[in-house]
């Protein structure tokens, strides 16, 4: 039996009992715990992961190195104990291959030679053979493995001491070497995670300023997220734009979830109740794009039926992310939408962040360029 908090110690199959919460980030790297059983996930559990809630009676299906996980980590120490051969070795291994048999050729050329036609067989047909020998094996580049090895190593002691780079493999080494594509993240590897909301390009609708929609931004913000960029960017640039949140209570909040990509805050001032909304343009434009999601509150925002208006939005937004900023929409509801039968969600305005490059990322592309590498960066935000 499985109850909340256990880890899931073998592949097993759901049989009776409550839906169970299951966090599958051990395997997948989800953040988000699975429901089994589903539809999308079936009544296979495996083992490594963690029961959030519920209790159930389940079934073992494979325990030990049968399991999935244990299948992999079989692999892993597999790999360990397996000569790997790199694509550099390959090649040199291919040249010596050639040039030996070059050599060969030219050795039974010159036996030849020697034997018939200076008659080295008629007077002793040892040596034209030992003469042979002799250059086949001069040919062959017998200390070319050590030097290379040592050439490696020396190259590794060079990464350690200059680049605090640990290489754990040579042939891993010996592979990078002949790298000729790499695939990059973007925030915090090509840029500094350092985000900060440009104001004075705040694009914002109707009668709404770029200070409300500032100031929106920052009810729908949570100031105790120090890890958050995105937040901690808003709440930086409330502060130094003078923002004052002092009248406003938060009465709840709907934290973020990268399945329906967007905040929910609940919060009054005096006697009015405000719901505010903050995250993906489209998903704060029709909660449906995409797909339809679990979140408690599904809208689309007034004025959703009139073209002009939402191409509006949609091309400005695009021409945040030519010009590489990340874009976060903000959309407001006069009380609270919960209890609401049809609430109108009024579009506030966009927020375009900019999270600069680091200060070597355009030399360390240069540098790649110039070893003709290409770099491909790998980024959920938009296509260009």
């Amino acid at each position: 039996m499985l109850v909340g908090g256990n880890m899931v110690p073998a592949d097993v199959n759901w049989l009776s009992g409550d839906r169970l919460k299951i966090d599958t980030a051990a395997l997948t790297g989800e953040p988000i715990p699975r429901t089994y059983p589903s539809t999308e996930y079936g009544n296979s559990i495996l083992c490594g992961t963690t029961v959030v809630s519920g209790e159930a009676y389940c079934q073992v299906t494979a325990i030990g190195t049968s399991t999935e996980i244990g299948k992999a980590q079989a692999d892993v120490l597999q790999d360990k104990t397996v000569r790997v051969v790199s694509v550099f070795q390959t090649k040199i291994m291919t040249i010596i291959q050639v040039l030996v048999s070059c050599c060969f050729a030219v050795v039974l050329a010159v036996l030849l030679v020697q034997g018939f036609v200076y008659k080295g067989f008629d007077f002793n047909i040892k040596q034209p053979i030992l003469d042979a020998l002799s250059i086949l094996i001069a040919s062959i580049p017998v200390a070319l493995p050590l030097v290379l090895q040592v050439n490696l190593a020396l190259g590794a002691a060079f990464m350690a001491k200059h680049y605090n780079a640990i290489v754990t493999s040579i042939p891993a080494l010996q592979d990078i070497a002949s790298m000729s594509m790499l695939c990059t993240d973007k925030t915090g590897t090509l840029t500094t995670a350092q985000m900060s909301v440009i104001k004075e390009k705040i694009y914002t609708s109707g009668d709404f300023t770029s200070d409300q929609a500032l100031l929106y931004a920052t009810l729908c913000s949570n100031p105790d997220k120090k890890d958050d960029p995105i937040d901690q960017a808003i709440i930086r640039a409330s502060d130094s734009n003078g923002v004052d949140v002092s009248d406003y209570e938060r009465l709840d909040f709907i934290g973020f979830d990268p399945i329906v990509k967007r905040v929910v805050s609940f919060v009054k001032k005096d006697n009015a109740i405000f719901t505010i909304a903050k995250g993906l343009p489209a998903k704060i434009l029709d909660t449906t794009s995409g797909g339809l999601d679990d979140h408690v509150l599904q809208w689309k925002i007034d004025r959703y039926e009139d073209q002009n208006f939402i191409s509006g939005i949609i091309d400005q937004d695009k021409d945040f992310s030519t010009n590489g900023y990340k874009s976060l929409a903000i959309a407001v509801v006069e009380g609270d939408a919960r209890e609401m039968s049809n609430p109108v969600w009024k579009f506030v305005g966009l927020l375009p962040m900019l999270d600069p490059p680091r200060e070597d990322t355009a030399a360390t592309i240069a540098s790649l360029h110039h070893a003709n590498v290409s770099v491909k960066m790998i980024t959920g935000d938009h296509v260009k």
